[in-house]
């Protein structure tokens, strides 16, 4: 019987904690970059969406990606509807739910550093 317990605590546990993991952040929301430029940020689970727009409209792209623990990991891409026309990957710590931290990009990216605006 006490077995029993046991198992069921550590399965319930293992629940909470992979769950929690995939949802412990909530990164809905709009953000500036550390050069003025805006992102708006859809996050739907572990999934994110992204478009971001210079702030003088020289460019334009759309990202997507997954949070893993404290991790957000994207593909990115510029649209036509800016002059640019770079892509890559980036590899962004989540500090919190205010703030954002590349560490580590292809492509050429430009912002480093994000916070939540509202």
């Amino acid at each position: 019987m006490r077995r029993r317990y046991l198992v069921l605590f550590v399965a319930a546990t293992m629940v909470i904690c992979f769950a929690g993991s995939a949802m412990a952040w909530n990164l809905t929301g709009k953000w500036k970059g550390n050069n003025d430029d805006i992102y708006y940020i859809h996050q739907n689970g572990n999934e994110v969406w992204w478009l971001g727009e210079a702030s003088d409209g020289t460019w334009v792209n759309v990202a997507n990606g997954h949070v893993t623990k404290n991790r957000l990991n994207l593909s990115w891409g510029d649209v036509p509807k800016g002059h640019t026309r770079g892509h890559g990957r980036l590899g962004i710590r989540i500090k919190d739910a205010n703030e954002l931290i590349l560490m580590e990009q292809t492509g050429g990216f430009g912002d480093v550093h994000w916070w939540r605006v509202q």
